[in-house]
């Protein structure tokens, strides 16, 4: 298991874009889905 600040864990992923930029995981104790940079670990959290 991969822990990520932030996100319950990595058991919780979703999704990596095509381009290996970005990974969609979901968080349900906030219930909701963030995306995650992965060049730059920046976020944005969709509710």
């Amino acid at each position: 298991m991969v822990e990520i600040a932030g996100v319950l864990n990595a058991v919780n992923a979703l999704t990596v874009t095509d381009d290996a930029r970005k990974a969609y995981l979901l968080d349900p104790r906030v219930d909701a889905i963030i995306s995650i940079s992965l060049s730059d670990g920046s976020r944005v959290v969709y509710k």
